[in-house]
């Protein structure tokens, strides 16, 4: 018997356009709630695309088709924008529904427009937020698995972490108080200055130096540079907890959807689409799957591995940072033989010339 997925449908809007001004986007489309959009404009669902990103074998290795992790990749202002163009906002300043003076439920006329504005420096620190806590859970997956994980990049994703989310407990004043004065509900997340606190005690103790009770009963002492391995453990711990903090501004509510009961994020997703990255990333940590940064030094994007042991994020990546390895190992050795070839041959033309 196939087992069929049912699922809620996420869309932040249908039809969506970005005007882009100097400090922020304007985000514009037709609003999701009405049967009238549906089929006339164009939509994207982040949460389909993530669960159908793995499967399409038929476009090669897939790692990085999925939108989350596309989030996470994009480096520059161009990718960020088309990424809010396919999606919706991340995390909207403000929005402005307008209903026309007719509604037509049955398919004809255009539904109502909603309008987001989207600060361009709150994206860009989402982004960053986003892909430091893929990268945290990259190295806790190493961790999980017996292999080394990079402690100072824990340490480093931890404190980026807690620098970037000090801005959360504001934006959700701004949206609780344009909740209120639209008469909507409140807001679905929650990240107070206590959640706040808690972050940045987790960056304190992953960079703790004092010994933990372990080092002291066994009388450890760490040479220079070194941890101990009470040390690692606590930067260890405290990087989980800092995933599920996040995780956990965004609970997920049960559905009855498709003739079965669902988890999924809260369906009010106008301020902005942030929910929804943030269940994925729940799932990527409770599944345990493969996150990995590409081998390729000049690359370093962010993937989901397809098989055990995965390096690069394609073959071509692969390829390149190969080739970089031979002639980094063989490259010295083939340029002092042809040093020696061209000094023999200048040694025997001088020769003759005498």
């Amino acid at each position: 018997m196939i087992f069929v997925e049912h699922y809620p449908v996420f869309h932040w809007a249908f039809g969506i356009e970005v005007d882009h001004r100097p400090d922020c986007l304007f985000v514009g489309g037709y609003s999701p709630y009405w049967q009238s959009g549906r089929g006339r404009y164009s939509s994207w669902d982040l949460l389909a695309e993530f669960r159908k990103a793995p499967k399409d074998w038929s476009k090669g290795r897939t790692g990085k088709n999925s939108p989350h992790v596309q989030f996470a990749n994009a480096e520059t202002d161009d990718e960020l924008i088309a990424f809010v163009k396919r999606f919706g906002p991340v995390v909207a300043r403000s929005i402005r529904e307008t209903f026309p003076e007719e509604l037509n439920l049955e398919g004809e006329g255009d539904p109502p427009t909603i309008v987001a504005e989207q600060g361009m420096d709150e994206l860009r620190n989402e982004r960053i937020t986003y892909r430091s806590a893929l990268t945290l859970l990259s190295e806790l997956q190493l961790q999980e698995k017996d292999k080394k994980a990079d402690i100072e990049v824990i340490r480093d994703c931890i404190s980026r972490i807690a620098d970037k989310v000090s801005a959360w407990p504001q934006q959700w004043t701004r949206e609780q108080q344009a909740r209120v004065l639209n008469y909507a509900s409140p807001p679905s997340w929650q990240f107070n200055e206590a959640a706040l606190r808690g972050m940045q005690i987790y960056a304190s103790e992953a960079r703790s130096s004092r010994p933990s009770l372990g080092d002291r009963v066994a009388k450890v002492v760490p040479e220079a540079g070194n941890l101990t391995s009470g040390q690692i453990l606590r930067a260890i711990d405290a990087g989980h907890s800092a995933i599920c903090e996040l995780v956990n501004a965004f609970k997920p509510v049960v559905y009855r959807w498709g003739g079965v009961g669902v988890e999924g994020p809260h369906f009010d997703l106008c301020y902005g689409i942030r929910p929804l990255l943030y269940h994925i990333l729940r799932q990527e940590y409770l599944r345990r799957g493969g996150i990995a940064f590409c081998a390729n030094t000049r690359c370093n994007n962010v993937f989901n591995t397809e098989r055990a042991g995965q390096r690069f994020c394609s073959t071509e990546c692969s390829q390149q940072q190969r080739q970089r390895d031979y002639w980094a190992i063989s490259g010295k050795r083939k340029r002092e033989q042809r040093r020696k070839r061209e000094k023999a041959a200048a040694k025997k033309a001088a020769r003759k010339g005498q």
